[in-house]
């Protein structure tokens, strides 16, 4: 029964990443496209170097978090 449950949720988190990573192809982010974080700056000189470490830890098969949990300072600053 652990196996199963251990499977289950391994599963998960993989479908979570593969459908994050369809989700950000979707996007269609282009290196001078405005950031999808808001922030008005290009894509290139903004969050392009972040999202491409979060793309290689994917690829290692590690667990990496939602665009949603991605903060600015001001969103820090209103909490």
């Amino acid at each position: 029964m652990a196996i199963v449950l251990l499977f289950r949720k391994w599963y998960e988190e993989i479908r979570d990443i593969l459908y994050d990573v369809k989700r950000c192809k979707d996007m269609e982010m282009h290196r001078n496209s405005r950031c999808w974080c808001g922030s008005g700056k290009k894509y290139k000189q903004c969050h392009e170097k972040f999202d491409e470490k979060i793309r290689e830890f994917a690829r290692n098969g590690e667990i990496v978090p939602d665009r949603s949990l991605i903060k600015s300072t001001k969103d820090i600053l209103g909490i």
